[in-house]
């Protein structure tokens, strides 16, 4: 793996405090960067790109879902960890659906319990992605602060328009 993310230009050497203050940070990040945005944020930039709503709510599972792999690597020996396909959760859940400010509780709530596991994880410990490799729970932290720095990303770029205001963070 790269150093550096090529698109959002996250750092993969950031360390796992760092991956969580970056983690707390987002609720109140996203805040800012959808202020005055109005109905944009129900607006996909592209029909095969969710909008910024949906990315909010697949925040909201994606955190639930590492803070459970978090948990696991602390409870069981040698855990898997089998991925989901956000897309066919997002169609289930119906995130187009969904209202952005119950998104951003949601979010808060879901990053207040990963980080809850994420303070007393073990870094070391093992847990087996499925299909792909073992990966240590400073790992599954990391792979966190990528979605909250790619999926800021997202947000800025999508919500950029002419007579927006300006992004912020």
């Amino acid at each position: 793996m790269a150093n550096q993310c090529d698109e959002c230009g996250f750092d993969w050497t950031t360390s796992a405090l760092d991956g969580i203050r970056l983690i707390g940070l987002f609720p109140d990040r996203v805040e800012s960067i959808a202020r005055g945005a109005g109905d944009r944020v129900n607006q996909r930039p592209d029909p095969d790109v969710w909008s910024p709503n949906e990315y909010i709510w697949h925040m909201v599972d994606l955190f639930h879902m590492f803070g459970e792999w978090l948990h696991m690597t602390r409870t069981l020996d040698h855990p898997t960890h089998a991925p989901l396909d956000s897309d066919a959760l997002a169609a289930v859940r119906g995130y187009a659906n969904r209202p952005f400010s119950t998104g951003l509780w949601a979010l808060r709530d879901s990053i207040a319990s990963f980080i809850q596991e994420a303070a007393i994880a073990d870094l070391n410990s093992l847990v087996e992605y499925q299909g792909w490799r073992d990966v240590t729970a400073a790992e599954v932290i990391g792979f966190a602060a990528h979605e909250v720095a790619h999926h800021a990303f997202d947000l800025e770029r999508a919500l950029q328009s002419p007579g927006a205001p300006a992004a912020t963070g």
